[in-house]
């Protein structure tokens, strides 16, 4: 069977549902592919029900689109009457040298934060146990945004609006001639004006032979029980921040979510993805060792926390070989619009990806300066 419409969306994740959300805002008629029967779903890397949101970054680029997503999240919220995020801060430990350049971009944008020295984290946080040598960025609009509510909310948004998911949509082909777009899948053919493919870790698997590459990589995500002496100091409702952490001594990165997903349980991850096929098993015995290091730096930094997780998953990564995004037109085609590679970091930007990907396929200017996302990057 044959379906037409404006614009193909391939990939039912937070950046093509806030593909998809955009773009019928702007009169497009849509049709979203999703390979898996729902969008949130294990095989992709919006599932789960906590992802962090916040304004500071390491990147100058990225922290107007930052403050752009905090307007256009709760201007979801209105429209779908559901709470998606909670504001609880998030606090950023790392050496000096990391903090202070942290806070001067936060300074440049006016975005209302704090710079603790290591006496000011230990008077202000006593179950955290971090020497002379640390300090650290509160970001003060930062919390958790929660990622199953989100998914639901663009699903049913953009359903009531006129855009139509197909679920168990498996891409086998696509071609672009005459200004016109065909995807074939496994039981049908799609026809439209443009395309968008917003597959996430799996994007190399459809569009293969990019100039920037996207890999995929397996997050090990662990759950950590707060002892009783603890219960309370890891509460997002006392205002527990949300957690990264820099490690320069041991030269590891890992992350905090409190009672983000299960209550009396912290969301704590040793933040790096192991390559590995995504169109074979998962390799979880790759991720003894994150959890290992995840388990070291609890034991040496944190007071009121198991040392052994009482939940045990994991979480797909699109990563590229530089870490930044991968927003731009396919080569030679402008009506194909490509949207992966956020190696972890992309949840929160959703709906302003969204917005950047409407403007390709309606070819206008983004407000966003969007060239280290490009293609063709390294010539820039």
């Amino acid at each position: 069977m044959t379906f037409d419409c404006d614009v193909i969306v391939v990939g039912g994740g937070v950046i093509g549902l806030s593909s998809a959300y955009r773009l019928c805002k702007r009169g497009h008629k849509v049709i979203l592919l999703e390979q898996a029967s729902e969008t949130h779903n294990l095989a992709g890397g919006s599932h789960g029900e906590s992802r962090i949101i916040r304004v500071i970054h390491n990147d100058p680029v990225h922290l107007p689109m930052a403050i752009e997503s905090y307007k256009q999240w709760r201007t979801l919220e209105h429209e779908v009457g559901s709470k998606l995020f909670e504001n609880h801060g998030l606090l950023w430990l790392s050496d000096k040298e990391g903090a202070e350049r942290r806070a001067k971009l936060l300074q440049q944008h006016n975005a209302p934060h704090q710079v603790l020295d290591s006496k000011e984290l230990k008077e202000r946080y006593s179950h955290f146990d971090y020497n002379d040598n640390w300090w650290s960025v509160l970001d003060h609009t930062a919390g958790t945004i929660y990622a199953r509510k989100c998914v639901e909310a663009l699903t049913n948004y953009i359903t009531s609006h006129g855009v139509t998911i197909k679920y168990n949509q498996k891409v086998t082909k696509w071609t672009s001639q005459n200004h016109q777009v065909t995807v074939s899948t496994t039981t049908n053919t799609f026809t439209a004006n443009s395309l968008v493919f917003a597959t996430g870790a799996w994007l190399s698997t459809v569009v293969p032979n990019l100039a920037v590459k996207v890999t995929p990589g397996l997050v090990g995500v662990f759950f950590w029980d707060i002892e009783k002496e603890g219960q309370g100091l890891y509460n997002p409702q006392n205002k527990a921040p949300n957690l990264i952490i820099s490690d320069f001594e041991e030269k590891k990165g890992f992350f905090m979510i409190p009672e983000g997903d299960y209550k009396d349980k912290v969301k704590f991850i040793h933040n790096i993805a192991d390559d590995f096929d995504i169109l074979k098993d998962r390799p979880v015995h790759l991720l003894e060792e994150r959890k290992k290091a995840a388990a070291e730096h609890i034991k040496k930094h944190f007071k009121h926390i198991k040392t052994t997780p009482s939940i045990e998953t994991t979480c797909l990564y699109a990563n590229t070989d530089d870490r930044s995004y991968l927003i731009d037109y396919y080569p030679q085609h402008r009506n194909v619009v490509l949207a992966g590679g956020f190696c972890g970091s992309g949840f929160k930007f959703g709906p302003v990806v969204g917005e950047i990907v409407s403007d390709l396929v309606d070819n206008r200017k983004s407000k966003f300066d969007i060239t280290s996302f490009s293609l063709d990057r390294d010539k820039h």
